[in-house]
This record gives structure tokens, C-alpha cells and sequence, in this order.
């Protein structure tokens, strides 16, 4: 019975994303049985936008855990960013999380290197929305809820965004891919 309720589901979502004709949801696994060639680029930007990512936030989370808060030389509200409500989730620093994100896409990337198994440029490329996505999130909440800005916090959102472009290169030539 499960299967069949499955597949039932499996069919009316099918049909629903065919009416609206939007490629990039119709199948995840078609996805990664694309055989797609990337740009040489592409993996170079995850690397080494990850790589800064990745120091930025450590240094953030180790700065939290030191009871530090990092000078700021370009703006005055870090102290007020990364003492806010909104700089822990769940009790855990966003930093730490934005660590674990960036880190994720650096060794990903290495894998790619090591096997260039196209499909985990197209892994990465899926996880770059939520990157981009909490980032957004975060520079609203500096601009407008707290009115005061984080440099380093706006260093993330900066390779959040550049790793979500570099993800949407691979997605673009998927979708192509799909309609030719």
C-alpha cells in the first residue's frame, strides 16, 4: 500500500511540474545522470571562495568561543551583530554553522578534484542556495533589524552569494542540457 501511495504522489508531482514546465524541479536524479561538462573555473571558484569562507567564519567562531568580539576597521556594528539574539541558533553560533557550510564545499571540491565526477560539482551546486538564502536572511537582519553591519559577516555574505553564482553555472548547463 505505501508503494502505491508513493507512486501515486511520485505521478501527481510529475504532472503538476510539467504543466508549469519548470526543468530545474522536474528531477533531481536526472541531475546527477547528466553527463555535463563544467567550466574549469567553476571548480576553482568552490575551492578557493569555500577556502575564504571558511577562515572567515572559523575566525568568527573561534572569536565567540574566546569571548572576543573581532575589531571592526570598516564599520562599527560588529560588536552589536555578533551579540545579537540572532547571531546563535539553537544555541549554536551562526558562524559555526557558516564554517560547517563553507568547509562542506571545500572538501567536496577536493573530492571533485581527486575523482572529477562531475556529480558533486552538481551536489555543491545544490547546497549553494542555502548559503545564499541564510545570507540574505543575515544582511536583512544587520540593515534592518539591527541597523548595524558586520564586516566580516558581510564577507560572508559575499562568498555565500559568489558560491551560489558558481552554482547556478552548473545548474544553467544542466537545464540546457535537459532541453537540448
Amino acid at each position: 500500500m505505501t508503494f502505491d501511495l508513493r507512486h501515486k504522489t511520485l505521478s501527481i508531482v510529475k504532472c503538476h511540474l510539467s504543466i508549469v514546465n519548470l526543468p530545474l524541479f522536474m528531477s533531481i536524479r536526472s541531475l546527477f545522470k547528466a553527463k555535463i561538462k563544467y567550466p574549469a573555473w567553476v571548480p576553482w571558484l568552490f575551492l578557493s571562495v569555500s577556502l575564504i569562507g571558511f577562515i572567515d567564519a572559523t575566525y568568527l567562531t573561534i572569536e565567540h568561543y574566546l569571548g572576543n568580539i573581532p575589531l571592526c576597521s570598516l564599520t562599527s556594528g560588529c560588536e552589536n551583530v555578533l551579540t545579537s539574539q540572532y547571531s546563535i541558533v539553537f544555541g549554536i553560533p551562526v558562524a559555526l554553522l557558516g564554517a560547517a557550510y563553507y568547509l562542506l564545499i571545500f572538501l567536496s571540491t577536493i573530492a571533485y578534484f581527486d575523482t572529477k565526477d562531475s556529480k558533486i560539482l552538481q551536489a555543491i551546486a545544490i547546497l549553494t542556495p542555502i548559503g545564499f538564502l541564510m545570507s540574505v536572511w543575515f544582511v536583512y537582519t544587520q540593515l534592518y533589524i539591527l541597523k548595524a553591519i558586520c564586516e566580516y559577516c558581510m564577507l560572508s555574505a559575499a562568498t555565500s552569494t559568489i558560491l551560489f553564482i558558481g552554482g547556478t553555472e552548473v545548474f544553467a548547463r544542466w537545464i540546457s542540457k535537459q532541453k537540448s
